[in-house]
């Protein structure tokens, strides 16, 4: 029995165990050959809603796609951004984006279910002013001012004139217009009107617009011959 020598079945059961271990081990090594993107980048990082966004990343060896993912814009699963000899996706217009900080994942895949790890960066995206109207101008002094404008994704908004802080509304989306009366301005003083809006939460930055109003006392010719 000590000399026997092994039956044709068991060199071929030994044979199949070698080569499915051995499928085991190269597929291993293959899932750990996949590297995380490097360099993954925002251009600009912070944008006004509408405006195009560039991302890019450093090439991965070894990779055929690249995936992404980011919930807070929609995307809870992972969906395929691009081929693997790509390193960037521009967004040409990011008006259906919703306002404020977002995480957005990126990973190299080699194979379905052969993935790395993510690179990760956040993107803030600012409320867009479209339009902007402060009547009357000029502007007789003590007399009410009309402010009216039109925005998208803007959660709080502020009018400041001449530095002062006329009104600061919080929690109140996309609101359109604003009376104001106030005095202390000089007549043939130029004032500034700052409109501010911000996208909601806590730090958000403002995008702003400006126009300058021009103060005279009443009942001041407009058009003198």
């Amino acid at each position: 029995m000590a000399n026997q020598k092994p039956t044709s079945i068991a060199i071929l059961t030994a044979g199949i165990l070698f080569v499915f271990f051995s499928a085991i081990i190269i597929k291993n090594e293959a899932l750990a050959q996949v590297a995380a993107p490097t360099n993954f980048q925002a251009t600009p990082q912070t944008f006004t809603l509408g405006d195009s966004v560039r991302f890019s990343w450093s090439v991965v060896s070894g990779t055929n796609y690249y995936e992404t993912r980011a919930p807070s814009l929609g995307l809870s699963n992972w969906y395929r951004a691009a081929g693997g000899n790509e390193t960037t996706v521009v967004i040409p217009d990011t008006g259906n984006f919703p306002t404020g900080q977002h995480q957005i994942e990126l990973r190299a895949c080699a194979s379905p279910g052969n993935c790395s790890g993510s690179a990760s960066l956040t993107i803030m995206v600012k409320p867009r002013i479209e339009f902007l109207s402060v009547t009357p101008s000029p502007l007789e002094s003590g007399s009410p001012v009309n402010i009216n404008w039109k925005v998208k994704g803007a959660y709080d908004f502020e009018i400041l004139i001449a530095d002062r802080q006329i009104v600061s509304r919080r929690g109140e989306r996309d609101v359109d217009t604003f009376e104001s009366n106030y005095t202390g301005f000089s007549a043939g003083s130029d004032v500034v009107v700052i409109f501010r809006v911000r996208p909601q939460g806590l730090g958000a930055p403002y995008n702003e617009s400006r126009q300058t109003l021009r103060i005279i006392s009443p009942n001041t010719p407009q058009n003198p011959r």
